[in-house]
């Protein structure tokens, strides 16, 4: 069974994600992948855009793969581009209070960027874009899921649109 979360946020915030003390999180490895070969469940239907396409310009690949039987399965984060101009958007995973990933990319309009998230955590997720930044978060509990994934559109500046999907016959608790 499929389950979606969705929702819109629209404030307006200042700041970067900072490091602190380091920590076994905050040495993540990070690499390029074919984030398409991750993706395990439908995009959220109320986070991505209609006719938008679904094949990312770029993959991420961040922690260790874990490919042992019974390992948790990793949660991709598709952050898409939802307007109609190019966008420069600075993307960022924070877990444990480390910053494990930070980079500017350039998103066509309706482009979509992947990020496979291997190593179970709860992350938070920053979109930054020029002088709005937003955040949303991903649960640990979603890495018990058979398959789960978040969608982060951003539809305007400083209003992110995002929505989780996960197979829940497979969630922990």
């Amino acid at each position: 069974m499929l389950a979606a979360v969705s929702g819109t946020f629209a404030a307006v915030a200042a700041g970067c994600l900072s490091p602190a003390d380091p920590s076994p999180l905050a040495d993540l490895s990070v690499r390029s992948v074919d984030a398409d070969e991750y993706r395990g469940v439908p995009t959220a239907p109320d986070a991505v855009p209609d006719g938008a396409d679904a094949t990312p310009f770029a993959g991420f690949g961040i922690g260790e793969e874990r490919t042992d039987e019974g390992d948790d399965p990793p949660h991709c984060v598709w952050v898409w581009n939802a307007t109609d101009r190019e966008r420069e958007l600075t993307v960022g995973f924070e877990a444990d209070a480390n910053t494990v990933f930070e980079r500017s990319l350039t998103f066509a309009p309706d482009a979509c960027a992947g990020f496979v998230l291997f190593t179970p955590a709860a992350y938070t997720v920053a979109v930054e874009g020029g002088d709005w930044r937003e955040t949303t978060t991903v649960e640990a509990s979603w890495f018990d899921c058979n398959a789960s994934a978040t969608d982060v559109a951003v539809v305007e500046a400083g209003r992110l649109a995002v929505g989780s999907v996960t197979q829940e016959m497979g969630c922990g608790g």
